[in-house]
């Protein structure tokens, strides 16, 4: 024989089910709301590490910018070294051991760079690294041994 299942109503009017059901019915709910649980989780700590990185960055930035400064000011203070190392045109000739009038040929020609200084731009003055390299390009028989 079929048992008989009748449908009862509470007073609101709701289908009253068996225990038995209702208990299935309420376990497949809850599996469902953990596993709601569960990926609201994972989106909470997947929003946790965007936002970890996104500080990160910010922190790396700064970090950057920080150091492109530290650069820029070493650069302007080696720039500001090497103008106060400049050399005249005396001390030029006496570490090339040329005339002034091989200062000034070398100069024209473009193999000794020079830089001008001062209000009317008269005053010359050298580099000493650009000196050094005349004299580390020179042979024996180059520019050192020229006296004119």
């Amino acid at each position: 024989m079929a048992k008989e299942c009748r449908q009862t109503f509470d007073s609101s009017g709701f289908t009253k089910m068996p225990l038995q059901k209702s208990a299935a019915v309420l376990l497949d709910e809850l599996k469902r709301q953990i596993g709601v649980l569960e990926q609201l989780n994972a989106a909470i700590a997947v929003y946790e590490r965007v936002e970890h990185l996104k500080k990160l960055e910010v922190t790396l930035t700064a970090a950057q910018q920080a150091r492109e400064a530290q650069v820029d000011a070493l650069q302007l203070v080696r720039a500001l070294r090497d103008e106060e190392c400049l050399i005249d045109e005396n001390e030029a000739m006496r570490r090339l051991k040329v005339s002034e009038s091989t200062i000034k040929r070398m100069r024209a020609d473009g193999r000794l760079p020079f830089v001008r200084v001062g209000t009317g731009e008269k005053l010359v003055r050298y580099r000493p690294s650009d000196v050094a390299a005349i004299i580390c390009r020179s042979t024996p028989r180059g520019v050192m041994d020229k006296t004119d």
